[in-house]
């Protein structure tokens, strides 16, 4: 079949983390499919390329600004014969299914979900706007899904709409026996440094767990806006020997880090399905994350430990517990079984019903 990836978020020259999981979707799907990706792309994140390949996958990037309708009708229109060439057009987060409503295509739609702004939705203060807006637009898509059961169950409740639930693809970094003891403790946290993943919250934690006698140390790879508070915020609390900020760190360099580590911290306030949280248990790395989020759908204890609270206090206690379980028994078989299930082929396995039952 040929599909037709319609995305907002994708990685770019400018912004080469966003949207990484989008890309190894649309590059999975390519293995049973002919895929091409429309990106759809913020103009501040825009690198200039127009038609280009990805590894395999062929890539349509396409300026497209939220504040200028005109110009983004001009643009699906541009796209028309693209939507209409595919057998099914595979809209990606709620921005994507917003954008792809100003085509005409008739194509048959499928939607995955991964936006946490839908679990924002009904207590917002325009929610008695946005929630009919929200039903009317996912009457379009054929099928809906979302990449786990915490943010499936939201979005049944704004669109009215049954949801599957098919998880992210994790590409597991190999699992390593934990560290021998040198005195040190290491964290490592993954993700952007932007509001919603806390990293001052990290940089706190790092300092109540130095206050508490441990030679810790956080190294954070990601990119983003709060970088310079995060420096800022350790030199304040005179720590700044110990965080180090690793910037974007491609994948293929990530799992040494992992495997370096003695914990993951992560401090993240919304997550609808948590890649991090996969692959530090998949590589055998204790975990520290809240006990809200759609990582529950996989996440065991003793592997991962829930704060009390989103306090200092309550990561750094976690923190400890988790270096205390970091040995725990089964963590090798447990990580394997991880590995398999949100592994490609079970992608791939899920996604190719999903498409058979459309067509």
């Amino acid at each position: 079949m040929k599909i037709c990836v319609v995305t907002a978020w994708f990685p770019s020259d400018i912004h080469p983390g966003a949207g990484n999981f989008v890309a190894n979707d649309a590059a999975a799907l390519n293995e049973d499919h002919e895929v091409i990706v429309v990106h759809l792309v913020d103009p501040k994140l825009d690198d200039g390329r127009r038609d280009f390949r990805l590894g395999d996958v062929r890539v349509l990037r396409r300026p497209m600004p939220w504040g200028q309708p005109c110009a983004a009708a001009a643009t699906m229109r541009g796209l028309r014969l693209v939507f209409d060439g595919a057998d099914i057009v595979h809209t990606m987060a709620c921005p994507s299914l917003i954008k792809f409503a100003l085509s005409r295509s008739r194509t048959p739609v499928v939607h995955t979900e991964h936006w946490s702004g839908i679990l924002r939705t009904p207590s917002s203060r325009m929610a008695g706007l946005k929630i009919p807006l929200l039903k009317a637009l996912f009457r379009r898509p054929r099928a809906v899904c979302a990449v786990s059961s915490y943010l499936g169950s939201a979005l049944e409740v704004v669109t009215g709409r049954a949801v599957t639930v098919i998880p992210n693809i994790v590409t597991p970094p190999p699992y390593s026996p934990p560290r021998e003891s040198d005195g040190t403790l290491r964290l490592l946290s993954v993700g952007n440094l932007v509001a919603g993943k806390h990293p001052l919250l990290a940089v706190d934690t790092v300092a109540e767990l130095a206050d508490r006698g441990f030679d810790v140390s956080l190294s954070w790879a990601g990119q983003g806006p709060f970088a310079d508070e995060v420096r800022d915020h350790a030199r304040k609390l005179q720590i700044s020997d110990r965080i180090e900020l690793l910037g974007h760190v491609p994948p293929a360099l990530l799992a040494a880090r992992y495997a370096e580590a003695d914990v993951v911290l992560h401090t993240s306030s919304d997550e609808t399905f948590c890649i991090v949280a996969a692959e530090a248990l998949c590589a055998g790395r204790p975990l520290v994350i809240q006990d809200t989020g759609g990582h529950r759908d996989f996440v065991s204890e003793p592997y991962c430990t829930f704060p009390t609270d989103r306090t200092p206090a309550a990561f750094a206690h976690a923190v400890e517990q988790a270096y205390s379980n970091r040995r725990s028994d089964g963590f090798e078989s447990y990580a394997g079984g991880l590995a398999e299930h949100l592994g490609r082929q079970a992608f791939r396995t899920r996604w190719n019903a999903v498409y058979g039952e459309i067509l």
